[in-house]
């Protein structure tokens, strides 16, 4: 707005030097002719002089009207991608929260528990059947590489703070968990855990 203003305010001046000049070359010392030819030299003068300037400040006009709706747009898009990446990282959330529900048949007798109560240490890992376990934890690695992925994207591209916070606290504590039972995950776990940790500490110390 202020930009419109300030071209606004240059082609008034523009206006008005021209009116200026004509007057003080052609018309200073004299009356108001009330001949039309006169008012004809003035009409052309002026139309001469002053045509070309509202081209160019048209032109002006023009230019950066294009420019605030490429910006407009460049925005639009910047906005598109970071709620893309937000939906990624709530996508990735969802589905480990979905996985954390997952029941476990108890080892003391015909009773189940939600792999979520042992993931927050409400429940003993032993617990429940270990087989079981084995086999939802290596499930729950692999939300949780995706989850850190998402997480140190969203960092690195959108915000270091408020949402990431929460679900970088949320992604350690997972990794933490599944650190103290790598020894009945694949081979794989370990490089994959650091990979996780990697990504996230990069991404906080960024």
């Amino acid at each position: 707005m202020k930009k419109l203003i300030i071209i606004a305010l240059i082609g008034l001046l523009a206006l008005s030097i021209c009116a200026g000049a004509f007057y003080f070359y052609v018309g200073i010392g004299k009356d108001i002719s009330p001949n039309g030819a006169d008012w004809s030299d003035f009409g052309g003068f002026y139309g001469g002089v002053v045509g070309p300037i509202l081209s160019f400040i048209s032109i002006i006009l023009l230019v950066y009207t294009i420019n605030q709706q490429s910006e407009a747009n460049e925005h639009t898009s910047d906005e598109t991608t970071k709620l893309d990446m937000l939906r990624n990282m709530s996508g990735s959330e969802q589905e480990v929260e979905s996985w954390l529900k997952t029941e476990l048949a108890s080892s003391q007798g015909n009773k189940e528990v939600q792999l979520g109560l042992i993931v927050w240490g409400v429940v003993k890992p032993s617990y429940v059947n270990q087989q079981e376990l084995g086999a939802c934890l290596e499930r729950l690695l692999k939300l949780t590489c995706a989850y850190c992925s998402s997480i140190a994207l969203y960092e690195a591209n959108v915000d270091p703070y408020f949402i990431y916070r929460q679900h970088y606290s949320k992604a350690t504590e997972l990794i933490a968990f599944l650190k103290q039972h790598v020894s009945i995950l694949s081979q794989m776990a370990g490089p994959s855990l650091a990979t996780c940790e990697h990504l996230l500490n990069e991404a906080n110390n960024a």
